[in-house]
């Protein structure tokens, strides 16, 4: 599903100090009800070990699923079943579908498509929107 950000603003724990940066988006719903295939590339800096997620295009922002769930505070990972994959998968099953759909089906994700990729390097995905609905469990993606 495509978002729209409606609204930006950060703030800081009085706790610890650290700035965080709150996003609310309204969700435009598609003019289909099928689900269009997934492009997924992630990009791997070894110079500094940052990672950096693109679903159909657009730049995942880690906060936006940390929000939901802190699995890994330290951003995302793959290639392994760990928190970084959780908090990776959590962020495109959130990008992808609604909220509901989405911590129904992250740990799913996580398991096939990205415990297995290389680690140290970056990837490339194309998943069949058939083949993304089936695993997510939602009917109403199917064609």
């Amino acid at each position: 599903m495509k978002r729209k950000l409606v609204q930006r603003y950060t703030f800081k724990d009085p706790a610890t100090g650290e700035r965080f940066i709150r996003e609310k988006y309204e969700i435009i719903k598609p003019n289909q009800t099928a689900m269009n295939d997934v492009k997924i590339k992630g990009y791997y800096n070894p110079e500094n070990h940052e990672r950096t997620v693109y679903v159909n295009g657009d730049l995942l922002n880690p906060v936006t699923s940390l929000l939901v769930r802190k699995h890994s505070p330290d951003g995302f990972n793959w290639g392994y079943g760990g928190s970084g994959p959780s908090q990776l998968a959590l962020a495109i099953c959130l990008h992808l579908l609604p909220k509901k759909d989405a911590l129904r089906a992250y740990m799913k994700f996580k398991e096939r498509y990205l415990v297995n990729l290389e680690q140290s390097a970056g990837f490339e995905l194309e998943i069949l929107g058939r083949e993304f609905a089936e695993l997510v469990g939602a009917e109403y993606l199917q064609p």
